[in-house]
């Protein structure tokens, strides 16, 4: 079984499985509670100092404002970050991994990722950047002729990647953007004074008379806007002598967050005024309730939305090709990917010859570049290779493998 892991600044997903279909995750939260680290949710009921920026601001620099028992680099809060996911999927002991174009760029925080793997006996399939993964997991099909930019939310900020393809309908990034405002902490401020204020008048309640309940409040804020972003209402809930809820539909958060939305939108615009073509929302991208909408309002004919979970799925189903290892040194970085739609060439046969298509190869790897078998000379020979098999070809020796359609 192949493995993928996602790493974002906003947190971590793992899957893995021919379909994609087993996964786990944990947001990009850590809290020190006495001597131990927690994370995800139960960070935030630890309160007072929530970390969530351990990712996006790798470095081997003590976390600033933080006392002296409880100061520490950022790169060894997110090893912790990533040693807890991994407990909850023990078999995966090797995968690809996905890591943000910031990481990728930068040697130090590349090297501290590296030495995370290395430290807990991790090997390593590929390095693959977020934004390619997410245009292969979008929930719909982009056009491969179209070019696309891949709409990313950080705890500060906005990235925004823009890939195309070649004549090979193959992805690739072409240019890369960020923007340091209106980020998910801000985001979570806002709906958290919005629906603290909301709940005061429908409860006559002090949301903030006790630091208990203002923990549970946020935790709660936190959570509403993951069912948001999946297209739910939010339960807002408080649990005392009686329980206090509130529901906010989707539509109502919208409202509420319009005026913040058309910010983002209008930025983005201006940012990408020279760029066509689509955009693509990742799943935390949609933590910002109608950004979609605004985008569209914007001007931007084609937004779509990437699923929760589905950049990491789409690699779990492509990971199997690749062989791993302990080099991490040479561990291959994948810098294009076939568009899932993508047809054999013309005049080239549909299926290959000599085994079933279920199992023949579709692509030689040579390097860090997948070339479709239909587009090599003498791809009409037979027999077919398998996966797995080394393959000569005029563009120089490589292994055969299967790129499976998503």
């Amino acid at each position: 079984m192949a493995f993928a892991l996602e790493i974002a600044a906003g947190g971590l997903f793992l899957a893995g499985g021919d379909e994609g279909e087993s996964g786990v995750s944990l947001p990009g939260r850590a809290a020190r509670r006495g001597n131990a680290w927690v994370f995800g949710h139960a960070a935030l009921r630890v309160g007072g100092g929530t970390l969530d920026d351990f990712w996006e601001a790798l470095s081997v620099e003590p976390v600033s404002g933080w006392g002296e028992k409880t100061s520490l680099a950022r790169s060894m809060i997110a090893y912790h970050h990533l040693r807890e996911l991994l407990q909850q999927m023990p078999k995966a002991d090797d995968f690809a991994l996905v890591l943000p174009v910031d990481i990728l760029e930068n040697e130090e925080k590349l090297g501290l990722v590296l030495g995370m793997a290395k430290s807990l006996g991790i090997a390593l399939r590929a390095l693959v950047p977020g934004p390619l993964c997410a245009v292969l997991g979008a929930t719909e099909r982009s056009d491969a002729s179209k070019p696309v930019t891949v709409v990313e939310l950080e705890p500060g900020g906005w990235s925004l990647a823009r890939l195309t393809t070649d004549a090979e309908a193959f992805w690739s990034i072409t240019a890369h953007h960020y923007l340091p405002e209106l980020g998910s902490r801000v985001i979570e401020d806002f709906a958290f004074r919005a629906w603290a204020s909301r709940f005061l008048s429908d409860h006559a309640f002090d949301i903030h008379h006790a630091e208990d309940t203002e923990r549970a409040f946020r935790e709660s804020v936190a959570l509403g806007l993951e069912a948001l972003s999946k297209g739910l209402d939010a339960e807002l809930i408080i649990r005392g002598r009686r329980e206090r809820r509130l529901t906010i539909s989707p539509a109502t958060a919208s409202d509420l967050f319009r005026e913040m939305a058309t910010a983002v939108a209008r930025r983005i615009t201006s940012q990408l005024s020279d760029w066509t073509g689509a955009l693509i929302l990742t799943d935390r991208a949609r933590h910002l309730p109608g950004l979609k909408s605004a985008l569209i309002a914007e001007g931007w004919e084609t937004v779509y939305e990437v699923e929760t979970g589905a950049t990491a799925k789409t690699l779990a189903r492509m990971a199997e090709a690749w062989p791993p290892t302990h080099d991490l040194l040479n561990v291959p970085e994948i810098n294009r990917l076939p568009h899932p739609s993508q047809t054999p060439l013309p005049g080239k046969p549909a299926k290959p010859a000599g085994h079933p298509h279920s199992e023949a190869a579709t692509h030689v790897l040579i390097g860090d570049q997948a070339h479709p078998l239909a587009s090599l000379p003498d791809a009409n020979k037979e027999p077919t290779p398998l996966p797995g098999d080394i393959v000569d070809t005029p563009l120089g020796r490589g292994k055969a493998i299967r790129v499976l359609e998503t």
